[in-house]
């Protein structure tokens, strides 16, 4: 060891070790370069996201619904005109019948 310090051998090795030190900088400030890339994609998408969460409700909203209800011809219905619809056997035929239509048209 001594010996190899003192030679030219040394010198080698010092500069393969350097070179190798050099070496993985330059990979850890790629990475760190293409992470701050991700970072400000994800920030966009997140801000985007944001934007069309509000479009999604503005747009199916209740007052939206509501107005585009009343466009239509439909109203909302009181409490007392709302009930329960009651199927029977027959009603269960006459769905089957009518799914069956639908799927071979």
């Amino acid at each position: 060891m001594v010996r190899m310090a003192r030679g030219r051998a040394w010198i080698a090795v010092l500069g393969v070790l350097l070179t190798g030190i050099v070496a993985v900088n330059v990979v850890t400030l790629s990475l760190a370069a293409s992470v701050g890339h991700i970072d400000q994609n994800v920030l966009t998408l997140e801000q985007e996201n944001s934007l069309l969460r509000g479009r999604t409700a503005e747009r199916s909203g209740s007052a939206r619904v509501r107005y585009d209800a009343g466009a239509l011809g439909l109203v909302m219905p009181t409490t007392d005109q709302v009930g329960y619809v009651q199927a029977g056997p027959h009603d269960v035929a006459v769905a089957a019948q009518r799914l069956a239509a639908a799927g071979s048209g």
